[in-house]
């Protein structure tokens, strides 16, 4: 086994009795209700005791005993965890060891380091990741029993979390806690490589043209997109397609658009993934795969430049002629079928002016800026710069680009399978 700095533990019988005892409920949900129904007797109007004989004061009471019960009546069996993470359970110990001799909570270092940068301290994890911490007691069962009840909050956090048929790893550590006693971490992880140090993967987080940005009505963490080395990555995550042939994937300036469509209650409906990538790029660079139900994407990073966060990029710069009784630079903005046509007249002084876009903004810089915004993430390939003598006319296309679902390819492994 392992200790890690004297007083919290990972790898050792009692961690794997935790993974076990989570092993259990997800795998016999309804078997775990049944013995639920025993807590009942340890509620006191609002205070639960333990059968230790700790008690600690609650939110709801019985009620969010009886939510969990009647949830794991309701839930289908899902995969038991598969393995439980050295990697992952050293940076849980290193958090437990932290917090814990310090009295802090939550599952950031007290120097800083947030949860992504001490997941990736002894490994690489892909797709979807979370977090489960407890304190007080150190009972496993009755520590996954609480997490089932996650009391207090609505939309039982701790519970999915440990439910999520995503998750196929874990890491375990526990320790004591300077002022509650225990403190308990689980860290759960669709895909993880023990090793270390890895790079924290970006997700839909920021419009900073650092993170990819998914559509709003979607989890950030069910999909990444990393960048190492030339090419830049997207796996998805909970995407369970069934058929190649349902999926479209589609650009728009600088979105790719992953469609679905699928039956439900004989009715055609579709699910996208959308991710807003941080730079422009040409649809036939993108590489994708579909393998066991998902997609992975990848396509070549661009120029440096243009990735920096806020890139101001220049289009072109030119020279209009003096247009007499004109006092300044004017614009004129038309919308015509999939474009959109920016014309910009001199004044009566030669200008010479800078074309560039940053965002959604696009710019026409001389004596005076003229910015527009637009509806919609500008990259070079969408526009035209038709320089005359006394006016620039730049054209933006709006039309879509589709790549086609021949470009989503099957893995070798699974043509053979097919065969």
């Amino acid at each position: 086994f392992f200790v890690c700095l004297v007083m919290a533990t990972y790898n050792t019988q009692w961690e794997h009795t935790l993974m076990a005892e989570m092993n259990r409920v997800r795998t016999q949900p309804k078997a775990v209700a049944i013995e639920m129904e025993s807590l009942r007797g340890n509620y006191d109007g609002v205070l639960f005791k333990f059968p230790s004989g700790k008690s600690t004061k609650t939110v709801e009471g019985v009620a969010a005993l009886n939510n969990a019960i009647a949830y794991l009546n309701q839930a289908a069996p899902v995969a038991a965890f598969s393995s439980l993470s050295e990697g992952l359970s050293h940076a849980a110990c290193d958090l437990v060891q932290d917090n814990g001799s310090k009295g802090l909570v939550g599952n950031v270092m007290s120097n800083g380091t947030p949860s992504a940068q001490r997941w990736v301290s002894y490994g690489q994890w892909k797709g979807k990741i979370g977090e489960n911490i407890f304190f007080s007691i150190d009972d496993p069962r009755q520590i996954v029993y609480q997490w089932l009840i996650d009391d207090g909050s609505s939309n039982r956090p701790n519970r999915t979390t440990m439910m999520q048929d995503a998750f196929t790893t874990v890491g375990i550590a526990h320790g004591p806690h300077s002022k509650y006693n225990f403190m308990t971490v689980v860290t759960f992880a669709k895909s993880f490589v023990d090793g270390g140090p890895g790079y924290v993967p970006s997700v839909g987080q920021n419009r900073d043209g650092k993170h990819t940005v998914q559509s709003a009505d979607r989890k950030t963490e069910e999909a990444t997109l990393s960048a190492k080395g030339e090419v830049f990555e997207i796996s998805t995550d909970d995407l369970q397609a069934d058929n190649i042939d349902n999926l479209t994937l589609s650009a728009k300036g600088k979105i790719l658009t992953l469609s679905k469509t699928f039956k439900s209650g004989g009715k055609t409906k579709r699910k996208n993934m959308q991710w807003q990538l941080p730079f422009s790029f040409s649809p036939s660079d993108v590489v994708a795969v579909f393998s066991n139900g998902e997609v992975n994407i990848t396509l070549p990073k661009p120029n440096p430049n243009e990735m920096a966060s806020n890139a101001n990029i220049v289009v072109g710069e030119y020279r209009l002629e003096p247009i007499p009784g004109s006092e300044k630079l004017a614009i004129d903005v038309k919308k015509a079928g999939t474009k959109i046509i920016l014309t910009v007249t001199g004044s009566s002084n030669v200008e010479n002016v800078t074309v560039s876009f940053q965002a959604d903004v696009f710019n026409f810089i001389g004596a005076t800026k003229l910015p527009v915004r637009l509806p919609f993430i500008l990259s070079r390939e969408l526009i035209e710069v038709a320089p005359e003598s006394h006016k620039l006319v730049s054209v933006l296309f709006l039309c879509i680009t589709n790549i086609s679902a021949g470009l989503l390819s099957r893995s070798p492994s699974q043509d053979r399978q097919s065969r």
